[in-house]
């Protein structure tokens, strides 16, 4: 049997996952940036740090279209992700575009056995569009003096849209009202990175109607939930209501608002000095 065209591959995927894998499809909504938008930010910065020698890895690497976006610039990029229908859909990318340089891992950040597969001090980039964090397990692959770049969904992203359909954490004081910028900088500091910038951008995202917007909740579940914590998918049965009262308060002559909440952030490794005496040490 011959093998799926790639156009035919990316149809599928971009059926099933949608904006969550970076496909465009008929129920993604209008975005206004107004005027800064953060994922050409993150791209432009991802290509600033781009050599010739450099080793690079991309977490979460969906279908591999920022791979093959980098692949020529760099020696060597990896692609690191859990889901098999992308990771396959990654790697007939690359080999229909004719890289030789990409490997690719099946695996999960948060076990550390998977993580294992990745060489130790190697890469002198490893980046995260808006996926994974970056921990114990991950940290021991950078080099030192390499650089993380991480575009991550933020906390007010869709904050009133969760709210209404309760899908704000109850429990505020382990979950929702932590300011993200310094939990950030504490976290990546911890696992010695120092940070260079961190930005945060707000936009909007517009649904046509109510159809639109519950058409998007079913192809891109993360929308409504912290998938840290765990998925909260939409359940007509159950949220059909709320949902109406929703688009009833954020109903605007462009559609239906929804508030959307990027941050990024750029670390290098380095030991973090907490005294000064110690930096000559």
């Amino acid at each position: 049997m011959n093998e799926k065209s790639l156009a035919a591959v990316d149809a599928e995927l971009a059926n099933r996952f949608g904006d969550y894998a970076g496909f465009e499809t008929a129920v993604s909504p209008t975005l206004d940036f107004y005027g800064n938008d953060p994922n050409k930010e993150f791209k432009r910065l991802l290509i600033g740090y781009l050599k010739p020698d450099s080793s690079v890895l991309d977490l979460g690497c969906g279908a591999g279209q920022t791979i093959c976006q980098i692949a020529p610039q760099v020696n060597e990029v990896w692609g690191f992700k859990q889901e098999p229908a992308l990771l396959a859909g990654a790697k007939q990318r690359v080999a229909e575009f004719g890289f030789e340089n990409a490997t690719f891992i099946e695996g999960n950040v948060a076990v550390p056995e998977d993580m294992q597969t990745l060489p130790d001090n190697h890469f002198d980039l490893i980046f995260s569009e808006r996926g994974p964090d970056l921990n114990d397990s991950l940290i021991s692959k950078l080099k030192p003096g390499g650089y993380f770049l991480q575009e991550r969904v933020s906390q007010f992203d869709g904050f009133h849209f969760r709210e209404f359909l309760g899908r704000r954490p109850f429990t505020s004081y382990a979950f929702g009202n932590l300011n993200l910028l310094d939990l950030m900088r504490m976290q990546l500091a911890n696992l010695g990175i120092r940070p260079v910038s961190l930005h945060e951008f707000f936009f909007d995202a517009f649904y046509r109607d109510l159809a639109h917007l519950e058409a998007y909740l079913k192809q891109v579940p993360a929308t409504l939930s912290y998938w840290r914590i765990r998925q909260k998918p939409y359940l007509p049965d159950q949220d059909r209501a709320a949902l109406e009262h929703y688009a009833q308060y954020n109903q605007t002559s462009r559609g239906i608002r929804l508030l959307r909440h990027r941050i990024i952030y750029i670390g290098r490794k380095e030991p973090i000095h907490y005294y000064p005496v110690d930096m000559n040490t």
